[in-house]
């Protein structure tokens, strides 16, 4: 057996970017995750769905795994289901990272049946996938109780923005959502943050290259009862007008820390005057 060269401390496993074949894979996480091992990352592991399922069995006994990173490999939705069935009964994990592992809509079905009967796992990292609307529609069918939800570049439009919205209008969990290079639109932005005036929970809204030029919704939400402390629009289509008008809005608001507009279509003229609030709690990027 060859030599696997680890990188651990008293809680974490280091296995990112190691090749390892299936026997050694087997060695170091049969070895060490007796241990009081937390967190494991397998991340960039050319993890096969022959590799997975050890790494799916050890989901179903293990009693020390908080945090998970599977991300960057490419087992589709093969691997998910298999990770995903492995959770069911899961009580421990609470960070599952899926970043990047060639998941398709089916994936969605089957990562909504673990989180309907996986009630501890709080945040779930789906991005640069390509679940799409319809797999965004089986994944919040539920009423899923995540605290951080990422589904950045996944193909979703401003269709999938409604099945987004009415999850917002009804969950009490999720504090941060990140919908950031998809091509939701003005429409898209104007459906969530319609469904955002009842919800008291979002704090962390990431909408950055979503091709977004009309604010009147964003403005609407940050006036009244917005929960937000941040709000991160860079890379859409704000231009001088639109962006002076938000930037007076975020100054009266209540919550908001960081505002994020870097990117966008603003001058240099504009950001050459533009000066900082005068309130150390608002932090504006342009």
């Amino acid at each position: 057996m060859s030599k696997v060269v680890q990188v651990c401390s008293d809680h974490i496993l280091e296995l990112s970017g190691k090749k390892l074949p299936i026997d050694d894979l087997k060695h170091s996480l049969n070895e060490r995750l007796t241990q009081e091992i937390s967190i494991l990352n397998l991340s960039k592991t050319s993890l096969t769905k022959e590799k997975v399922k050890v790494v799916a069995e050890i989901l179903r006994t293990n009693l020390t795994l908080i945090e998970l990173n599977l991300s960057y490999n490419p087992f589709g939705n093969a691997g998910c289901l298999l990770i995903a069935q492995a959770l069911h009964g899961n009580k421990h994990l609470i960070t599952l990272n899926l970043y990047n592992t060639k998941l398709s809509c089916d994936a969605g079905q089957y990562l909504a049946e673990m989180l309907s009967l996986n009630h501890h796992l709080r945040s779930l990292h789906l991005g640069v996938n390509s679940l799409g609307n319809l797999g965004v529609k089986y994944l919040l069918y539920g009423n899923i109780e995540l605290h951080h939800l990422n589904l950045c570049c996944n193909r979703i439009d401003q269709d999938g923005c409604q099945y987004l919205a009415d999850l917002l209008e009804k969950n009490q969990t999720l504090t941060q959502l990140d919908v950031g290079g998809n091509p939701i639109r003005d429409k898209g932005i104007k459906i969530i943050c319609q469904s955002l005036m009842s919800n008291k929970t979002l704090i962390d809204l990431h909408v950055w290259h979503c091709q977004i030029s009309n604010l009147e919704t964003i403005c609407n939400l940050l006036k009244p009862h917005s929960t937000l402390t941040q709000l991160d629009l860079e890379g859409n289509q704000i231009t001088d007008e639109h962006a002076d008008v938000l930037l007076s809005v975020a100054e009266t608001s209540k919550t908001l820390e960081k505002l994020n507009i870097s990117d966008n279509k603003i001058s240099d003229k504009f950001k050459k005057t533009f000066q900082q609030p005068t309130t150390l709690r608002l932090s504006i990027i342009l």
